[in-house]
């Protein structure tokens, strides 16, 4: 190894320049970069040189000029460094060097003095943010930095930033006279009801109640309002976010919510109109088109706006889970409405229409090709009813066809027989798909484990959730060739931490549903399935995995914000290949993200690795033949 000034050959505001080209450098300010330069050092090494040896207190940290230089960790893994990545902030901040670090090719390195790093991680939170946060931290740091800081949207505002109406309250023996009064002399729009005795709020009366239950009606206004009450309180409280009350009102088709204080005291309504004032957003429109549509030719023009939306949130920086869940609301609402068109109301009260795959797990981005199916109730399907029920199937399934849903490779939709039959056949299916042990039939499970309830009878297919219960819990070896599809695909990650990518048509890609989304889907199926979890997504059932004591926190994080970064490169992914004209494949060229995302990247691809490992251990994989 020699050893430069750094007034030689490199200038120094070349120097500077360089660092602050360097991730997480960028976020240093002017004096702090100049605090590195003055106290830098260039080293030039050779081949074979070890700059670092295990258990070994780093004197400085280092940046990777030009070269390769190869960590090789305890367990023989290794990672590879190459121009303006970094190493080794772990080694300096716990005093001793977990792996040795051996130069690959002749190598020039930018070191300044260990203790300088120290102070810089002290002194920048942001910084220090970077090396001190857990990988799972990181990556949501990551997903929320690129975010557009200037949009007012739902991820910076809170409820209390919106107007909220100061709180009208009666006790529920109050005549309707008075509580009239109340809003009339309050400009109210509503009043909330409290029970007499334990003055708690049990209700709310808008007025719409008003004109509906007592002037068309003719109801005494002597009555107790009680009488006309609406009985389920939707809340929030007043520091959620404006994003989580405009989902409770599209979840629940309501126009206002009760806020609640951190006491849970009452303090006012929020109106959807106030709410929507403040975060402009589109997704209300379609709510309400929805709503009104009266043929299936104003409802098709309601869907045709889902696309605008996932754009315009994901370039205004929503977070993919966020733009997930509302997607999904809305998606259910166009299902329930269009099978209400179609389907007679004798129809809808003996059946259960459900979505599965990642429309059950509420995971689909854009319109993804259709899962569907349709329980009916034992006894219903008849000579008589069968042709009414094939007939609203088929159209069922052309509709959405025509509304931009693909139809299924796999046929599973409700217009095909397979999925559109009685209860107890479904029923029968379960148990012959898991006793077959065959892969298309382990893979018709896992999809239908993923089924949600659209429009009618939820007891149906809840009821067959648990007979699945049921006919897995004794068959341990069962559930382990159901979970042996986990490690099926191989990690696109090599031992030397560089991406494995395609050859072909995909030349220079990975795939991103493959390499990582399907094991971590298909890994916390498998452990759903063992525990008896109704929980359909899969963010919900790493929660009620670790509620479980399955995973311990650190890792039930790292997973929960490993998934969501994986779907967000996706839909970056699929809406610039829809912009260029291209398929919207799970394809990706890792050259076309940022170094800081490739990094983040390669730690997500380790995480899923550990998942891996962790249910081949947990589900005896190995011993399988």
């Amino acid at each position: 190894m020699n050893t430069q000034s750094n007034t030689d050959s490199l200038e120094v505001m070349g120097q500077k320049a360089f660092i602050q080209s360097t991730q997480p450098f960028d976020i240093l300010n002017d004096a702090e970069l100049q605090r590195i330069t003055d106290k830098l050092d260039i080293l030039y090494f050779q081949k074979g040189d070890i700059i670092l040896r295990k258990d070994d207190r780093p004197e400085s940290f280092y940046i990777v000029v030009k070269g390769v230089v190869e960590e090789i960790e305890e367990d023989g893994k290794s990672f590879l460094y190459a121009s303006r990545d970094s190493f080794d902030a772990p080694a300096i901040i716990n005093q001793k060097s977990q792996g040795q670090f051996r130069v690959l090719e002749e190598s020039i390195l930018f070191a300044f003095p260990e203790q300088l790093f120290r102070d810089l991680i002290k002194n920048n939170l942001s910084f220090g943010h970077h090396y001190l946060e857990s990988v799972s931290q990181r990556i949501d740091i990551m997903v929320r930095k690129s975010s557009n800081e200037e949009f007012a949207s739902c991820m910076v505002k809170r409820v209390d930033e919106s107007l909220i109406h100061p709180a009208v309250v009666v006790s529920d023996r109050t005549p309707i006279s008075e509580a009239v009064r109340l809003m009339s002399e309050n400009h109210s729009s509503s009043v909330i009801v409290t029970c007499k005795t334990c003055d708690k709020p049990i209700g709310i009366v808008t007025d719409t109640d008003l004109r509906e239950k007592v002037i068309l009606k003719n109801l005494a206004y002597s009555e107790p309002i009680r009488k006309i009450a609406t009985m389920d309180i939707i809340s929030v409280n007043r520091d959620d976010f404006m994003f989580d009350a405009l989902l409770k009102m599209t979840e629940h088709n309501i126009k206002r919510l009760i806020v609640k204080d951190e006491t849970n005291r009452i303090i006012g309504t929020l109106e959807q109109i106030d709410l929507l004032s403040a975060l402009s957003n589109r997704s209300h429109l379609i709510q309400v088109r929805v709503s009104t549509a009266k043929s299936m030719k104003e409802l098709k023009a309601a869907s045709e706006d889902l696309i605008h939306l996932i754009r315009t949130m994901h370039s205004n920086g929503v977070k993919v889970k966020h733009i997930l869940k509302l997607l999904s609301e809305l998606d259910t609402k166009i299902y329930k409405k269009l099978f209400e068109m179609l389907a007679p109301q004798d129809l809808i009260n003996n059946c259960c229409l459900i979505v599965l795959g990642s429309e059950g797990r509420r995971e689909q981005i854009l319109k993804t090709d259709q899962d569907n199916a349709l329980v009916l109730r034992d006894s219903y399907l008849t000579p008589q009813t069968e042709p009414m029920i094939r007939d609203v199937a088929n159209k069922f399934t052309q509709a959405l066809l025509d509304f931009g849903y693909p139809e299924c490779p796999g046929g599973i939709m409700v217009n095909n027989p397979k999925w559109c039959k009685p209860f107890s056949d479904f029923a029968a299916d379960l148990e012959a798909w898991l006793k077959s042990g065959k892969s298309i039939n382990l893979m018709d499970l896992s999809i239908f484990f993923d089924a949600r309830h659209i429009v009618g009878d939820k007891s149906l297919i809840d009821g067959l959730k648990q007979k699945l219960f049921q006919i897995v819990e004794p068959d341990k070896v069962t559930l382990s060739y159901f979970a042996k599809p986990t490690i099926m695909f191989e990690t696109p990650l090599s031992l030397f931490s560089s991406f494995k990518l395609g050859k072909d048509d995909h030349k220079d890609e990975l795939d991103l549903k493959k390499g990582g989304i399907f094991p971590m889907v298909h890994g916390i199926r498998s452990l759903a399935l063992e525990n008896r979890l109704m929980e359909t997504n899969t963010i919900d059932r790493i929660k009620a995995l670790r509620a479980k004591l399955v995973f311990d926190q650190e890792f039930a994080d790292e997973l929960k914000e490993a998934f969501n970064y994986l779907l967000t490169i996706r839909l970056t992914n699929r809406l610039k290949k829809m912009d260029e004209g291209g398929s919207m494949d799970n394809y990706i060229n890792p050259e076309n993200l940022a170094k800081l995302e490739r990094d983040l990247l390669r730690d997500v691809f380790r995480i899923v690795d550990k998942l891996k490992k962790f249910i081949n251990y947990h589900f005896h994989l190995d011993r399988l033949l």
